[in-house]
């Protein structure tokens, strides 16, 4: 028992010499939610050099994996949703953009992101007759920059649109 005891000190500094401090800063940043039992089990497959015991366990995909959890998040994971809704007067364009809203949204990476945009009923138009037809809702939406959100409908008579917007981006 002595013996194992004494040796103790120094397989605690060879332990010491191996962490390197990048890797003791990530290990220090895990947080609960993000350990994942999953997780821990490919942490366990790790032998004491650095090396991995089982190569087809321990891919360079999954060791990235490890390296996003310091940065915050799993590629493909959700890292921000921003929601509003508005009740607006469009502007007019051309194209794509006949009718238009630009609402301004917090930083976003555009090539990042999905918009979903929410309407429910018709809109009234007048028609070439001087009547009205109605019409469903048909709007769609896009991050055209790191700070804009446009939502467009492809009709020349609204005087107002009215939804509610979702920018969801992932990691």
């Amino acid at each position: 028992m002595l013996d194992f005891l004494a040796g103790v000190p120094g397989r605690l500094k060879t332990l010491t010499d191996r962490l390197s401090a990048t890797w003791a800063a990530k290990l220090d940043t895990l947080h609960d939610s993000r350990l994942t039992s999953a997780r821990a089990g490919y942490l366990d497959k790790l032998n004491v050099s650095g090396s991995v015991a089982n190569g087809a366990d321990w891919t360079a995909t999954r060791a990235g994996y490890l390296d996003l959890l310091n940065a915050g998040g799993v590629v493909g994971s959700v890292k921000s949703i921003q929601t509003g809704y508005s009740t607006t007067a469009p502007s007019t364009g051309s194209g794509e953009d006949t009718r238009y809203v630009d609402i301004t949204i917090s930083t976003v990476a555009a090539a990042k992101c999905v918009v979903i945009i929410q309407s429910a009923g018709m809109h009234r138009l007048s028609d070439v007759d001087g009547g009205y037809v109605s019409v469903p809702t048909a709007f769609t939406g896009r991050v055209t920059s790191s700070t804009n959100l446009r939502v467009s409908r492809a009709t020349i008579n609204d005087t107002s649109f009215s939804f509610r917007y979702y920018v969801i981006e992932v990691h």
